[in-house]
């Protein structure tokens, strides 16, 4: 049986994508009217996408 190590650059860049990540989906849930225009995008659809990345953004947290 082997024995991970962990690469203390790679929990780093797991973080910072994780806070990356969670600022972008409370921008595209909190500003989706703001951005809809900016971006000619439907504003539910923001706000969906948003919401979608909620769990990934607790799952890449987890996994650093």
């Amino acid at each position: 049986m082997s024995v991970a190590t962990y690469s203390p650059f790679l929990r780093r860049a797991l973080l910072l994508d994780a806070v990356a990540t969670g600022a972008t989906a409370l921008l595209l849930v909190f500003g989706a009217e703001l951005l809809a225009d900016l971006l000619s995008l439907p504003t539910a659809l923001l706000r969906y996408a948003g919401v979608i990345l909620i769990p990934f953004v607790a799952f890449v947290a987890w996994a650093a």
